[in-house]
C-alpha cells in the first residue's frame, strides 16, 4: 500500500494567478483554480508560470475570490476506485494597479479526501504569490514577486510534505500598445519536509502576447514556455526531475462576455535525461465583466498525467469553479 500511496505523495498543484500572465495580463479578474497532476515526489509541478512585471498592464484594481470543486479519477494503479478523492479548492486575489505601480497577493488552497477504500487521509494543497512592479512609459515594466507551493498527503504518518518556493525578477516590453514579450527568472528552493532535505534549481519562463481591450471588447492570445533543470536531493534518490512546460491562452470579450480557453503541457525527465510523464490541463472559461464593477466567471478544467515511456493514463484530474471580482 505504500507504494501505491507515494504515487500521491506529490498530490496536485493549484495553478496560480488567473490564466498565465507571463508576457500579458488576462482578461480574467479571478483566482483560477485548476489543478494539475503530479505523480510522484520527484516530479515537482510548475504551477501556473508568471511574471510580477505584468501587474502594472493589469488594472483596474480588484478583490477577487474563487470557489470550486475537484476530484482525482481514472487512477492506473487502483481502477476500480473512482473517484480516488474528491474535494474543494478555493481562492482569493487582492490587486491594486496605479498609474506607475502595481502590487498583488493571492492564495489558493485545496483539499481532496481520499476514499477509504484505497487509504485513510486527504491531499492537501496551498499556492501563495505576491509581487511588486512598475511601469516606465507605457512601453517597459519590472517586477519583484515570490511564490510558495506546498503539498501534504496525511495518508502518511508523519505526512509526506512537499514545500515549492520561488523568489523572481521579471520584466516585460510593450510595443504597438498591443504586442508584449515578457521573461521572469530566479532560484527554486524544493524541500521534502519529512527527511528534511532540499535542493536548489534556477527558474525560467517567457511569453509573447497580443493584448487588447476597452470598455467591452477585448482579446488576449498568448504563448509562453516554462523550464526547471533535474536536480538530485543530498540522499541522490529521488531526484527533482527536470520540467519543460509549454502553454497556450486565447481569450475573447465580446459586448463584455468573456469566453476563454487556456491549455498547459508539463514534460518531465529525471537527472539522466529520461522521459518521465507528460502532465497536461486545459481550461475552458465563460464569464460576464461589467468593468469597473463586478465580473462573474465560471470555469471547468480537465487534466491528466500519461507515462512518456507507454502513453498510459497514470490518472486524470477534473472539475468545476465559480469566481467573482469586483473592481475598482
Amino acid at each position: 500500500m505504500r507504494t501505491l500511496l507515494m504515487a500521491l505523495a506529490a498530490v496536485l498543484a493549484a495553478a496560480g494567478m488567473a490564466a498565465a500572465q507571463v508576457a500579458a495580463p488576462s482578461l480574467n479578474p479571478t483566482p483560477t483554480l485548476s489543478l494539475m497532476p503530479v505523480v510522484t515526489p520527484n516530479t515537482i509541478f510548475v504551477p501556473g508560470p508568471s511574471n510580477p512585471a505584468v501587474l502594472p498592464w493589469d488594472g483596474p484594481s480588484r478583490i477577487a475570490a474563487a470557489y470550486g470543486t475537484a476530484k482525482l479519477t481514472d487512477i492506473a494503479i487502483a481502477p476500480t476506485i473512482n473517484p480516488v478523492a474528491k474535494g474543494t479548492a478555493r481562492g482569493v486575489l487582492v490587486e491594486g494597479v496605479g498609474e506607475t505601480f502595481a502590487a498583488a497577493a493571492q492564495v489558493n488552497t485545496s483539499r481532496m479526501d481520499i476514499d477509504p477504500v484505497f487509504a485513510t487521509g486527504s491531499l492537501e494543497t496551498k499556492v501563495q504569490r505576491i509581487g511588486l512592479a512598475a511601469q516606465f512609459g507605457k512601453r517597459f515594466s519590472v517586477g519583484l514577486g515570490s511564490e510558495s507551493v506546498e503539498n501534504t498527503n496525511t495518508s502518511f504518518t508523519p505526512a509526506l510534505d512537499f514545500q515549492q518556493s520561488l523568489v523572481m525578477g521579471g520584466a516585460t516590453v510593450r510595443l504597438g500598445e498591443v504586442f508584449y514579450f515578457g521573461a521572469a527568472g530566479g532560484t527554486e528552493t524544493i524541500k521534502d519536509k519529512l527527511t528534511q532535505e532540499q535542493v536548489k534549481r534556477n527558474a525560467l519562463q517567457y511569453g509573447i502576447a497580443y493584448l487588447w481591450r476597452d470598455k467591452e471588447r477585448g482579446a488576449h492570445i498568448e504563448a509562453y514556455h516554462a523550464q526547471r533543470p533535474a536536480k538530485l536531493y543530498p540522499s541522490m534518490a529521488p531526484a527533482a526531475a527536470a520540467n519543460d512546460v509549454n502553454g497556450f491562452t486565447v481569450e475573447v470579450m465580446l459586448a463584455r462576455v468573456l469566453l476563454g480557453y487556456s491549455t498547459q503541457q508539463d514534460k518531465t525527465k529525471n537527472d539522466v535525461g529520461t522521459p518521465l510523464d507528460k502532465n497536461s490541463v486545459a481550461t475552458l472559461t465563460l464569464g460576464y465583466d461589467m468593468a469597473p464593477g463586478l465580473a462573474f466567471v465560471l470555469s471547468k478544467y480537465d487534466g491528466k498525467s500519461e507515462n512518456a515511456s507507454t502513453g498510459t493514463v497514470n490518472f486524470k484530474t477534473s472539475g468545476m469553479n465559480a469566481g467573482v471580482a469586483y473592481q475598482f
